[in-house]
Formats: structure tokens, C-alpha cells, sequence
């Protein structure tokens, strides 16, 4: 889908597109896939302190692949909604119980959507004024700021009350909805079991999340330090840092509505998006779309090929040691 709409946005602009991704150098596309995956050693790094303090101990490898399928399973699903809920699966076979488990993927989603929301609302404007007279306009931003906020709260009341499931579990229930009998009582105490934890990250230990927080932060420069590198090294202009930031807040913002377009990866809407954003930073619609092929690969296609053969390698390599 998104190459399709890049081929697309090149017959609009009269862009020869190929000739354009011609002009790309492999070895650059990898450089950037490199620093993108740094992110992973940060977020590795993360993992290994908080589940360290909720008792568990895991060696680097287990958390850099918690945090590559992540990252794969977000890819090829809509709304990027698979990446969590594995995660949650591969901590439990490592020994880390559900709710334990649970709880240390619901903090850091919503460390990242308190992080995304706050620095949207920052770029909020300037970003706007970019995509405003390109067919875009602030109202479908709104919508999806709205949409965010929107659910992030719905996850933080259900992350501070997960004994709300339940209670609905127990009405369908007593509604004779659910046939199975006890399921709301297992669940029921589950979720105090995960009530303990959160109580005892959040309260007891709330100076690793300040430090989950900030390293959470120093992913997301990752993140919008290739882009920033890919526009540098294809217009060989050299912008200021007033211009990572831009493409930083823009980037958060942007991602907070692409990705509820319901396609694996909001592939299609993100390179519209992002062609719009970054055609306004170098004032060239070609090396645009030279910018933003090289910034996709990198940090989407090339990172599920990266994820497949991760997967193979990690289940290759624990049946090696059973």
C-alpha cells in the first residue's frame, strides 16, 4: 500500500520516482536502519531495570527480542495493536506472571502516550500550519488528538481499576452471555494481583518510571533522528537543531493520527502524511519522496525482515538450549 501511494504522489508531482529511489544509497538506507535500532538497545535497557525491580531478572537478548516483536507485531497489524499483547505472552515464558507482565507493558504504553500527547500539543501549530492547504486539514488533526486523548484515558482508568473487566465478565455471567462459570472470580483476582503491582511500581519505585520515562524519551529522538539524517544527507543542507525539533514534534504528532488508519503499519497514510510534512522542510517534492522511501524502509520494511529473522534465529536458539 505504501509504495503504491509513493508511485501515486510521483504521477501527481510528475516525479519520476524511480529514478529518485535510484539515487538512494543502500548503504545509507542501512545506516539509517542502524540508528533506528539503537532504539531497541535503549528500550532493552528499560526493560531489564523495571522488571528488575518487580523481582524478575532477564538477560539482554530475552529483552531485545520482547522489544523487536513489539515493534514486528505493531508493524503488520492495524491500529498496531499485536505488538503488547505478544510481549505480554513471550514475559510470561520467560516466568514473568501475567499481571506482572501486564503491568510493565500497560505502564510503558501509556509512559509513551502521556509522552506523544504532551509533545503533540507543543508542535500542535506549527505542524498544522504545514499540512494546511494540502487537503489536510486541522479538523482531521483534532480528530485524531481527540481520539488519543480519548484512549489513553480509557486505558488509564481500566490500568488503575483492571477489576472493571472483571465486574462485565461477571455480568455476562449472571446474563447467562457467557457460559463458562468462576471466570469472572479468576479474573477478579488477577487483576488485584495486578492492582499490587502497578501500587508498588508507581508508589514504591515511581524513580525507575522518572527514569523509564526519560529513556522512553531519548527512543522517540531515536526515532526522529533518521528522518532528520535522511533529509541531511539527500538535500546536503544542514539544518539547524530548531529543525530536529520540528521534525521531532512533527513526527510525534503525525503518528498520533496515522495509525489509526486500519492498515498494517497505517501503511498509505503514512507516507501522504509525511511527503506533505517533509515537502514543506526542503521545499522539493522529488527529494521529498526520496526522504521519506529511505526513512520507510529503514524503519518499517526493512525492520519486519529484521523482525522474521529475529523470530527464527531466538526459537532456533532456545530449542538449541532445551
Amino acid at each position: 500500500m505504501g509504495l503504491l501511494v509513493i508511485l501515486l504522489i510521483g504521477k501527481i508531482t510528475d516525479t519520476n520516482v524511480l529514478e529518485e529511489i535510484f539515487k538512494i544509497s543502500p548503504l545509507m538506507m542501512f545506516f539509517g536502519f542502524l540508528i533506528f535500532c539503537t532504539g531497541y538497545v535503549v528500550d532493552s535497557i528499560r526493560t531489564i531495570i523495571v522488571l528488575k525491580v518487580l523481582g524478575y531478572k532477564i538477560n539482554f537478548f530475552d529483552a531485545f527480542y520482547n522489544n523487536v516483536i513489539g515493534c514486528f507485531f505493531s508493524n503488520i497489524t492495524p491500529f498496531a495493536a499485536g505488538g503488547q499483547p505478544l510481549q505480554v505472552y513471550h514475559l510470561s515464558s520467560l516466568g514473568v506472571p501475567s499481571e506482572k507482565g501486564t503491568n510493565f507493558v500497560m505502564s510503558r504504553f501509556l509512559e509513551s502516550m502521556v509522552t506523544n500527547l504532551v509533545v503533540s500539543f507543543i508542535f500542535y501549530k506549527p505542524v498544522i500550519s504545514v499540512l494546511q492547504g494540502k487537503g489536510v486539514t486541522s479538523k482531521l488533526i483534532t480528530v485524531g488528538l481527540v481520539l488519543s486523548v480519548s484512549i489513553a484515558v480509557f486505558f488509564f482508568v481500566l490500568f488503575l481499576n483492571s477489576n472493571i473487566i472483571a465486574k462485565f465478565v461477571n455480568f455476562l455471567e449472571k446474563s447467562k452471555i457467557l457460559k463458562k462459570r468462576d471466570l469472572s472470580g479468576k479474573i477478579f483476582k488477577w487483576s488485584e494481583e495486578l492492582n499490587g503491582s502497578i501500587t508498588f511500581l508507581w508508589k514504591e519505585k515511581i524513580y525507575v518510571m522518572v527514569l523509564d520515562f526519560l529513556l522512553g524519551l531519548a527512543t522517540l529522538v531515536i526515532q526522529a533522528g533518521v528522518l532528520f539524517f535522511f533529509i541531511v544527507m539527500l538535500t546536503k543542507v544542514m539544518y539547524t537543531f530548531n529543525t530536529f525539533m520540528n521534525i521531532f514534534g512533527g513526527m510525534t504528532l503525525l503518528n498520533m493520527v496515522v495509525y489509526y488508519i486500519p492498515t498494517p503499519g497505517a501503511s498509505g497514510g503514512t507516507e501522504l502524511f509525511y511527503h506533505w510534512f517533509v515537502g514543506d522542510i526542503v521545499k522539493d517534492s522529488a527529494m521529498s519522496l526520496q526522504a521519506v522511501f529511505a526513512w520507510r524502509w529503514s524503519t518499517y520494511y526493512l525492520q519486519i525482515f529484521f523482525g522474521m529473522g529475529t523470530i527464527v534465529f531466538y526459537k532456533l536458539l532456545r530449542k538449541r538450549k532445551s
